[in-house]
């Protein structure tokens, strides 16, 4: 058996509690094996959400080498209102190197230089229609990020010139 994505006890605790375990077997089928302790695959379909009650543990430790993308575009959401998510991990690079730079990564610092106006980051995973956040590091007497600009392969971190080096963080999200 694989990772467990779904564990449903009905009476926990009580004598012959009802479990019920939710999971991809080693071909990638979604299965349930329940007290009777038989796999059972779940047939792929769509239909009414089933209610239940009693104690609900959902492990998502699920490691990856592809893409996690949802079945249907703009409809699912990650997280709720009232729950979010408590952290996110993007692969990050913290380069010392001050002015232009070559940086694939999702997220990072970089570092305008003293009295410029830009900085430029190359990067792979960018295309004109990304959307990238950057924002001052650190405090600068005059430094001040105004805008950032991608286009394919790179973006232009523009700002009010730093009386110092000045550094700056960045996310990039993807928009194709």
């Amino acid at each position: 058996m694989a990772d467990v994505l779904l564990q449903y006890q009905a009476n926990p605790g009580s004598s012959g509690a009802n479990l019920a375990v939710i999971y991809f077997n080693l071909t990638g089928q979604l299965c349930i094996v329940g007290n009777d302790g038989v796999e059972h695959p779940i047939p792929s379909q769509t239909g009414n959400d089933q209610a239940v009650t009693g104690n609900l543990t959902v492990s998502l430790r699920t490691i990856m080498t592809g893409n996690a993308r949802p079945a249907v575009n703009g409809v699912p959401s990650l997280g709720e209102a009232a729950l979010g998510f408590k952290e996110l991990f993007l692969d990050y690079t913290n380069t010392a190197t001050v002015g232009n730079v070559t940086l694939n990564k999702a997220s990072g610092r970089v570092n305008v230089a003293a009295a410029a106006s830009n900085v430029v980051v190359a990067c792979n995973l960018v295309t004109a229609n990304s959307r990238v956040m950057a924002w001052a590091a650190q405090a600068d007497v005059t430094g001040r990020v105004t805008s950032v600009v991608p286009t394919a392969g790179n973006f232009t971190v523009n700002c009010t010139a730093p009386t110092a080096n000045m550094a700056v963080d960045f996310v990039v999200f993807g928009a194709d």
